[in-house]
């Protein structure tokens, strides 16, 4: 393992043993590893993730208390909670499947 995602051993597991981004766990890991971070698109808006290469690439979206990823109406509004809630300034933005741009 990469000591750059060893935070990745320290989410949650759901019933189905996929790793959940709680928003508690992501404000710890935004101190501790402000990189790789990304906005995408997600059910007619914009879901807030952090990657890992680990084992193979992934992406861990923030999910809220349903464990369904944290949605925000459009993306102003995912970059403003990224950067007053996380303090994460600099991420990418995932425009579709072949498309990347950085806040």
């Amino acid at each position: 393992m990469e000591c750059a995602n060893k935070w990745l051993y320290t989410l949650p597991v759901n019933s189905r043993g996929r790793r959940m981004l709680t928003l508690e766990k992501a404000r710890q890991i935004a101190l501790l590893s402000p990189t790789a971070w990304c906005i995408g698109p997600y059910r007619c808006g914009y879901a807030i993730g952090k990657q890992t290469a680990y084992p193979d690439w992934d992406l861990y979206y923030i999910v809220d208390e349903n464990n369904e990823p944290l949605r925000f109406d459009d993306l102003d509004s995912a970059v403003h909670f990224l950067r007053t809630q996380l303090h994460i300034h600099q991420a990418f933005v995932l425009l579709d499947a072949g498309l990347a741009s950085t806040i």
